[in-house]
């Protein structure tokens, strides 16, 4: 899922964008985009 935290918006996604949360993915997300901005839940 995505979050718009400017709209305060969430989006759910197709399975086809679906992965496995790993460490490292939330590591390059955030080295990407911001430390913080992805949240496993």
């Amino acid at each position: 899922m995505l979050f718009y935290e400017r709209e305060s918006r969430t989006m759910a996604l197709s399975e086809r964008y679906r992965v496995k949360p790993s460490p490292e993915l939330i590591e390059r997300i955030e080295s990407l985009l911001g430390p913080g901005c992805a949240v496993v839940k």
